[in-house]
């Protein structure tokens, strides 16, 4: 008779890289939707696409630690880190264009831990 409590390991392995699997297909459009937010605030520097792109990066950190992709969440925090502080000179109407280029760079540095792996 096997050990039923010597199975649960290799299940719950199975379950999580299953989940893993759900949660990578749901990336791309996690990606897409945080280049929209970026392109709306090349049109309009508007704040509240502004607060809704830190949302957004704020959760795709969190789910993306949560699902074991330690790298991608390591990189939309530090992306949110950095919308934090813009976002303060924002608010004083110290907006600045430039930043729009750091966007882009912190979204690539998501995308391509994305494509790489955990």
């Amino acid at each position: 008779m096997s050990d039923i409590s010597s199975q649960q390991p290799d299940r719950s392995k199975e379950i999580f890289a299953k989940l893993q699997k759900e949660y990578s297909d749901t990336i791309p459009a996690k990606l897409d939707k945080l280049q929209q937010l970026i392109n709306d605030l090349r049109k309009d520097m508007r704040e509240d696409t502004f607060k809704e792109l830190r949302l957004q990066v704020h959760k795709f950190a969190g789910s993306s630690g949560t699902y074991g992709f330690a790298d991608l969440s390591h990189n939309c925090k530090t992306f949110e880190e950095y919308l934090i502080k813009r976002m303060d000179e924002l608010k004083k109407g110290k907006q600045n264009s430039a930043w729009l280029n750091e966007f882009d760079q912190h979204l690539d540095k998501i995308k391509n831990c994305s494509t790489n792996g955990r």
